[in-house]
Protein backbone atom coordinates (compact mmCIF):
# COMPACT_ATOMS: atom_id res chain seq x y z
CA UNK A 1 0.00 0.00 0.00
CA UNK A 2 1.60 3.43 -0.70
CA UNK A 3 1.68 6.31 0.94
CA UNK A 4 1.63 9.89 0.09
CA UNK A 5 5.13 11.76 -0.03
CA UNK A 6 5.12 14.56 2.43
CA UNK A 7 8.05 16.96 1.78
CA UNK A 8 10.08 18.34 5.11
CA UNK A 9 9.17 22.25 5.57
CA UNK A 10 11.56 24.72 3.62
CA UNK A 11 13.59 26.53 6.62
CA UNK A 12 16.11 29.49 6.23
CA UNK A 13 19.22 28.63 7.91
CA UNK A 14 21.28 32.14 8.83
CA UNK A 15 25.40 30.73 8.88
CA UNK A 16 26.64 33.91 9.94
CA UNK A 17 28.65 34.82 6.72
CA UNK A 18 27.87 36.57 3.43
CA UNK A 19 26.20 34.61 0.56
CA UNK A 20 23.76 32.04 -0.43
CA UNK A 21 24.03 28.27 -0.19
CA UNK A 22 21.80 25.45 -1.61
CA UNK A 23 20.79 22.30 0.56
CA UNK A 24 21.11 18.66 -0.50
CA UNK A 25 17.50 18.83 -0.89
CA UNK A 26 17.29 21.40 -3.18
CA UNK A 27 15.84 23.94 -0.60
CA UNK A 28 17.63 27.38 -0.73
CA UNK A 29 19.52 28.33 1.95
CA UNK A 30 19.83 32.36 1.93
CA UNK A 31 22.32 33.51 4.24
CA UNK A 32 22.77 37.80 4.69
CA UNK A 33 25.76 39.39 4.34
CA UNK A 34 28.30 39.85 6.75
CA UNK A 35 31.98 41.18 6.34
CA UNK A 36 34.38 40.90 9.51
CA UNK A 37 37.48 40.07 10.07
CA UNK A 38 39.44 36.78 10.78
CA UNK A 39 41.29 36.73 14.29
CA UNK A 40 43.46 33.01 14.62
CA UNK A 41 42.88 33.23 18.23
CA UNK A 42 40.29 32.85 20.21
CA UNK A 43 37.65 35.27 20.98
CA UNK A 44 37.66 37.92 23.55
CA UNK A 45 34.98 36.53 25.22
CA UNK A 46 37.04 33.53 26.13
CA UNK A 47 33.76 32.06 25.61
CA UNK A 48 33.99 27.43 23.79
CA UNK A 49 30.95 28.74 21.57
CA UNK A 50 32.03 30.61 18.71
CA UNK A 51 29.70 32.61 16.82
CA UNK A 52 31.86 33.29 13.51
CA UNK A 53 31.77 29.69 11.15
CA UNK A 54 35.52 31.19 10.07
CA UNK A 55 36.37 31.51 13.47
CA UNK A 56 34.84 28.23 14.09
CA UNK A 57 37.22 26.72 10.92
CA UNK A 58 40.70 28.60 12.62
CA UNK A 59 39.70 26.36 15.81
CA UNK A 60 39.20 23.15 13.54
CA UNK A 61 42.53 23.65 11.81
CA UNK A 62 44.16 24.29 15.05
CA UNK A 63 42.96 20.95 16.73
CA UNK A 64 43.63 19.03 13.50
CA UNK A 65 46.54 20.42 11.86
CA UNK A 66 48.71 21.93 14.38
CA UNK A 67 51.24 22.93 11.22
CA UNK A 68 48.76 24.47 9.04
CA UNK A 69 47.56 26.87 12.15
CA UNK A 70 51.03 27.73 13.03
CA UNK A 71 51.63 28.50 9.30
CA UNK A 72 48.72 30.87 9.07
CA UNK A 73 49.47 32.61 12.29
CA UNK A 74 52.54 33.57 11.11
CA UNK A 75 51.66 34.79 7.91
CA UNK A 76 49.00 36.93 10.06
CA UNK A 77 51.70 38.36 12.44
CA UNK A 78 53.89 39.31 9.49
CA UNK A 79 51.29 40.82 8.25
CA UNK A 80 50.32 42.56 11.80
CA UNK A 81 53.82 43.74 11.78
CA UNK A 82 53.64 45.11 8.38
CA UNK A 83 50.77 47.38 9.27
CA UNK A 84 52.02 48.65 12.12
CA UNK A 85 55.92 49.35 10.66
CA UNK A 86 53.89 51.36 8.16
CA UNK A 87 51.55 52.97 10.17
CA UNK A 88 54.66 54.11 12.04
CA UNK A 89 56.47 55.88 9.50
CA UNK A 90 56.29 59.60 8.12
CA UNK A 91 55.49 59.20 3.81
CA UNK A 92 57.54 61.07 1.65
CA UNK A 93 56.72 61.79 -1.75
CA UNK A 94 57.02 58.85 -3.73
CA UNK A 95 55.36 56.56 -0.73
CA UNK A 96 54.96 54.90 2.47
CA UNK A 97 58.62 54.10 4.49
CA UNK A 98 59.46 50.64 5.47
CA UNK A 99 62.94 51.45 6.63
CA UNK A 100 66.05 53.38 5.54
CA UNK A 101 69.94 53.48 5.85
CA UNK A 102 72.06 56.02 6.85
CA UNK A 103 75.59 56.50 5.72
CA UNK A 104 78.00 58.86 6.86
CA UNK A 105 81.33 59.12 5.31
CA UNK A 106 84.35 62.08 6.19
CA UNK A 107 83.48 62.09 9.51
CA UNK A 108 86.08 63.83 11.57
CA UNK A 109 88.23 64.58 8.31
CA UNK A 110 88.42 64.73 4.41
CA UNK A 111 87.05 62.31 2.40
CA UNK A 112 89.16 61.17 -0.14
CA UNK A 113 87.45 59.31 -3.40
CA UNK A 114 87.55 55.26 -2.54
CA UNK A 115 85.09 52.58 -2.90
CA UNK A 116 83.04 50.66 -0.41
CA UNK A 117 83.95 53.46 2.62
CA UNK A 118 82.01 52.16 5.82
CA UNK A 119 80.62 48.84 7.09
CA UNK A 120 77.84 47.37 5.02
CA UNK A 121 74.35 48.25 5.65
CA UNK A 122 72.65 44.90 6.02
CA UNK A 123 68.43 44.65 5.08
CA UNK A 124 66.48 43.16 7.69
CA UNK A 125 63.16 44.53 7.16
CA UNK A 126 60.73 43.86 5.58
CA UNK A 127 60.09 40.44 6.00
CA UNK A 128 58.92 39.76 2.89
CA UNK A 129 61.47 39.71 -0.69
CA UNK A 130 61.30 42.80 -2.92
CA UNK A 131 60.85 46.46 -1.23
CA UNK A 132 61.35 49.30 -3.53
CA UNK A 133 63.75 51.72 -3.26
CA UNK A 134 61.91 55.35 -2.78
CA UNK A 135 64.57 58.04 -2.35
CA UNK A 136 68.16 58.89 -1.51
CA UNK A 137 68.65 62.06 -0.21
CA UNK A 138 72.59 63.39 0.94
CA UNK A 139 73.91 66.29 2.09
CA UNK A 140 77.52 67.62 2.96
CA UNK A 141 77.66 70.03 6.00
CA UNK A 142 81.52 70.80 5.53
CA UNK A 143 81.98 71.48 1.95
CA UNK A 144 85.26 72.19 0.22
CA UNK A 145 86.24 75.63 -0.23
CA UNK A 146 86.11 76.88 -2.83
CA UNK A 147 85.57 73.33 -4.58
CA UNK A 148 85.33 73.55 -8.60
CA UNK A 149 83.98 69.32 -8.06
CA UNK A 150 81.10 67.91 -6.95
CA UNK A 151 80.68 64.99 -4.54
CA UNK A 152 79.17 61.95 -6.57
CA UNK A 153 78.11 59.31 -4.38
CA UNK A 154 76.92 56.00 -5.52
CA UNK A 155 75.37 53.10 -3.74
CA UNK A 156 75.55 49.36 -4.24
CA UNK A 157 73.69 46.36 -3.48
CA UNK A 158 74.85 42.60 -2.95
CA UNK A 159 72.23 40.00 -2.90
CA UNK A 160 75.10 37.36 -2.59
CA UNK A 161 76.69 38.38 0.47
CA UNK A 162 78.96 40.89 -0.74
CA UNK A 163 80.49 38.49 -3.82
CA UNK A 164 78.85 40.65 -6.26
CA UNK A 165 77.84 44.26 -6.13
CA UNK A 166 75.84 46.77 -8.37
CA UNK A 167 74.98 50.53 -8.42
CA UNK A 168 71.46 51.26 -7.62
CA UNK A 169 71.37 53.97 -9.49
CA UNK A 170 71.42 54.02 -13.74
CA UNK A 171 74.54 55.06 -15.16
CA UNK A 172 75.21 58.57 -14.43
CA UNK A 173 72.11 58.69 -11.69
CA UNK A 174 74.21 58.53 -8.87
CA UNK A 175 74.03 61.30 -5.83
CA UNK A 176 75.65 64.99 -6.86
CA UNK A 177 76.28 67.18 -5.07
CA UNK A 178 77.52 70.61 -6.42
CA UNK A 179 80.22 72.34 -5.27
CA UNK A 180 80.29 74.27 -2.25
CA UNK A 181 76.77 73.68 -1.54
CA UNK A 182 75.38 72.44 1.83
CA UNK A 183 72.00 71.93 0.27
CA UNK A 184 70.24 68.95 0.48
CA UNK A 185 70.17 66.46 -2.85
CA UNK A 186 66.90 64.05 -3.62
CA UNK A 187 67.21 61.24 -5.88
CA UNK A 188 64.43 59.46 -6.62
CA UNK A 189 65.05 57.50 -10.09
CA UNK A 190 66.97 54.12 -9.83
CA UNK A 191 67.98 51.48 -11.58
CA UNK A 192 65.77 48.66 -13.47
CA UNK A 193 64.68 45.72 -11.47
CA UNK A 194 65.79 43.96 -9.49
CA UNK A 195 68.77 46.57 -8.38
CA UNK A 196 65.74 49.38 -7.50
CA UNK A 197 64.82 47.09 -4.30
CA UNK A 198 65.87 45.00 -1.47
CA UNK A 199 65.00 42.36 0.33
CA UNK A 200 66.07 40.82 3.90
CA UNK A 201 69.82 39.32 3.35
CA UNK A 202 70.78 42.67 0.65
CA UNK A 203 73.54 44.72 1.99
CA UNK A 204 74.38 47.62 0.69
CA UNK A 205 77.56 50.05 0.81
CA UNK A 206 78.68 53.91 -0.22
CA UNK A 207 81.50 54.63 -2.42
CA UNK A 208 82.76 58.02 -3.61
CA UNK A 209 83.16 58.00 -7.08
CA UNK A 210 85.61 59.56 -9.02
CA UNK A 211 85.30 63.03 -10.42
CA UNK A 212 84.73 64.46 -6.58
CA UNK A 213 86.38 66.99 -4.83
CA UNK A 214 88.41 65.25 -1.86
CA UNK A 215 88.21 68.39 0.97
CA UNK A 216 84.53 67.73 1.76
CA UNK A 217 84.03 66.65 5.27
CA UNK A 218 80.94 65.56 7.22
CA UNK A 219 78.86 63.67 4.28
CA UNK A 220 75.49 61.83 5.44
CA UNK A 221 73.19 60.03 2.85
CA UNK A 222 70.13 58.55 4.05
CA UNK A 223 68.82 55.83 1.58
CA UNK A 224 64.61 54.79 2.17
CA UNK A 225 62.41 51.80 0.92
CA UNK A 226 59.01 50.93 0.96
CA UNK A 227 55.20 50.58 -1.09
CA UNK A 228 55.44 53.18 -3.77
CA UNK A 229 52.40 55.34 -3.89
Amino acid sequence: MSRPFNPVPSRKVNLGVGGSVASGSGVGVTVPPASRQVNLGVGDSGSNVLSEPFQHLIQHIKQYDPMLFEALARVQGSMTKMSTQITNNTPVAQGIVVDKATFGIGIGGYQPIANDITAHYMVRFPTFVGCQLLEAVSNCKLPAPSAVLPLIIDILKSSDQAVTWNSIFPAGGQITIPPNSVAEVIVTSFAAKPYNMVSPGDMLAISLLSGSNQLSSEIETVLRWGIPI
